[in-house]
């Protein structure tokens, strides 16, 4: 296997450490419900039904495999109204943008979110995504910038679009993030939208 191969286990113990103090923290009760956008081969939720009680595993990925729902754009679920489920899950391996705005904009109880922000590096820079593009009031949805800008930019638009629920007046409970190599990981437990507590 090459070193940029991208595998379900790569930083496999820092995903694992979040998503444990996460659901120590705000789910030792039980009524865990997951769904799992960019599920892979499972592996990291395979670990963890195995040490908390999980009441529903709902997995989506692009590569078809028994057990799970194909789909080549899982962010067209998080976008539903309604959704039952309490723990979100989007490990891409790209940025997790799309799913977070529509988790922020159906939002109907407290949830946890892990995020995995990874950027994909094109010659000597770094590509933005549209979400971020709009976020920053970017006119362009795809560009390749360059090395001198691409840290500050990105690091901006990430800072812009984690704010999203505080624009919506949704209570950030905690959030904790672990770098790893041109990725971060992130867990957030958001509190009720106004009006629903």
């Amino acid at each position: 296997m090459s070193d940029t191969e991208k595998t379900d286990n790569g930083n496999l113990g820092s995903k694992l450490a979040l998503r444990r103090h996460f659901l120590s923290r705000y789910h030792a009760e039980g009524q865990v419900r997951v769904l799992d956008c960019c599920a892979g081969d499972g592996v990291i939720w395979t670990k963890l039904r195995k040490e908390f009680k999980v009441d529903s595993y709902f997995p989506l990925d692009r590569k078809p495999k028994a057990g799970r729902i194909r789909i080549d754009d899982s962010a067209r679920i998080t976008a539903l109204p309604g959704l039952r489920e309490n723990v979100i899950d989007v490990d891409t391996y790209g940025v997790p943008w799309k799913h977070f705005i529509g988790i922020v904009s159906n939002l109907a109880a407290p949830l946890t979110v892990f995020l995995t922000i990874g950027h994909v590096i094109v010659g000597r820079g770094t590509m933005i995504s549209r979400e971020e593009a709009r976020v920053l009031g970017l006119n362009f949805r795809r560009y390749s910038l360059p090395m001198a800008f691409n840290a500050r930019l990105l690091h901006l638009a990430t800072e812009r679009l984690l704010a999203l629920p505080l624009e919506r007046g949704i209570p950030v409970v905690e959030a904790q993030e672990i770098d790893g190599p041109h990725v971060s990981y992130i867990g957030l437990r958001l509190g009720a939208p106004p009006g629903r507590a």
